[in-house]
């Protein structure tokens, strides 16, 4: 009788356990430090049941114009405005023109909720900023043919929609910021312009901010294609990430610093050797994605975490697994970091990691798709996530199913 009682018991325990394993936390709280964990050996520090995101719609479905190009579908950024969450789309290899710009209400409800705000003469649009309070979008590559090869562009956000503005020697646009009162933009330029424009005016009017080398002005040579990719401010001070495609230099990447009204370059550089560019499969590949600063640390995405405190030197940082980085963004005194890696075919797996002192990650989400995410967002109580493509150039059926969802799900740092 007793062996028969303990048997139904251990049954009992058992078939409780296999019921409550799925209830499980997709996320447990371990941080991992840089220094004790080195990168190469991070993998399965974290072992979760991935619990699926909420799919809060895709937009694209109806505009034809994507049709024969899913890839345009790809949502490159979201950025928030006012309360609502701004969609960068659209594919700059297959020269796609005119972008599409939604925005999304996320007190609204699913399809519903998203708004067509305009389209853009750009092939496609990844970096959204705000001018004296209006929303604006940087022509990352105006349409063929729409302004001259030597001219750049970039719109803000009007009643009747999006109004371009144009200035001399631009190509394409890739940063924006706003310091000592003044706005700056960062852009690719030909031989016969600066990588950098200034406006003291609220974008009136702009000028060219020189480049100075050994205290002396640089002039480029004719053929080269000058880059000023990304704008890095630490400690107060702004700097310039820089980027040459002339013969001369190497195909190097330079720091400079602004300082007496231009910006002076640094003694050292970033080689493209070190694995600094982003390795997004998307059109803007080749350069920087993004950089944040954060507890006296510039933090840089290349496919990995980047960090460095004096820009002197730049190292990798140990996240708690193996993982490909995609996105990072600082709120409320939080630096969350965006993952998205293959786990098998058509299966990507999704995390979020978050730290208030820069070394310890706690997990903030986690969930598999069967596309990645290219972009996320902190907003309220959620994390709200840009899709993208598995492939370059080409899509699979999940691709044309999924591709430029837009996805929401808890965010588990801030409610734990």
């Amino acid at each position: 009788m007793k062996q028969a009682f303990f048997l139904r018991s251990l049954v009992f325990v058992l078939a409780l356990f296999v019921f409550m394993m799925p209830f499980a936390s997709s996320c447990e709280k371990q941080g991992v430090t840089q220094e004790e964990t080195p990168p190469d050996a991070l993998s399965g520090v974290i072992d979760a049941t991935p619990v699926g995101p909420t799919e809060l719609g895709n937009p694209y479905v109806s505009y034809k114009p994507f049709e024969a190009y899913p890839m345009a579908k790809c949502i490159w950024e979201l950025y928030e405005y006012e309360g609502k969450l701004y969609l960068g789309c659209g594919d700059g290899n297959n020269n796609t023109s005119p972008t599409p710009i939604y925005s999304y209400d996320p007190n609204a409800d699913a399809y519903a909720s998203f708004d067509f705000t305009g389209e853009v003469t750009e092939e496609w649009v990844d970096r959204f900023f705000v001018l004296d309070g209006t929303l604006g979008v940087l022509g990352a590559d105006p349409a063929v043919g729409t302004y001259g090869w030597d001219e750049g562009t970039y719109y803000t956000l009007g009643e009747a929609g999006w109004d371009v503005h144009v200035f001399h020697s631009g190509t394409h646009t890739y940063d924006f910021v706003e310091y000592e009162g003044a706005h700056f933009i960062a852009k690719q330029t030909l031989y016969d312009g600066e990588p950098v424009i200034r406006s003291a005016d609220g974008g009136e009017t702009w000028e060219n901010v020189a480049m100075i080398k050994d205290g002396v002005r640089q002039i480029w040579e004719e053929g080269s294609y000058i880059r000023g990719e990304k704008f890095l401010t630490l400690n107060g001070k702004l700097y310039l990430y820089f980027y040459n495609t002339g013969k001369e230099l190497g195909y190097k990447h330079f720091v400079y610093e602004y300082k007496d009204g231009a910006f002076h370059q640094l003694p050292y550089t970033w080689s493209q050797n070190l694995d600094i560019r982003s390795q997004m499969p998307n059109a803007a590949s080749s350069r920087l994605e993004n950089a944040v600063e954060f507890g006296g640390k510039v933090y840089l995405v290349t496919g990995h975490l980047m960090a460095t405190d004096d820009l002197s030197t730049i190292g990798r940082v140990a996240l708690p697994e193996a993982c490909r980085v995609q996105d990072i963004c600082v709120t409320d005194d939080t630096l969350y970091v965006m993952a998205s890696t293959q786990k098998e075919l058509s299966s990507f797996e999704t995390a979020v990691f978050a730290t208030t002192d820069g070394e310890t990650f706690e997990c903030a989400a986690r969930f598999s798709y069967p596309i990645p995410c290219y972009s996320f967002l902190p907003y309220g109580d959620k994390l709200y996530f840009g899709t993208g493509s598995s492939a370059l150039t080409e899509t699979s059926a999940a691709d044309h199913e999924k591709l430029g969802m837009l996805l929401s799900y808890p965010n588990l740092f801030k409610t734990e």
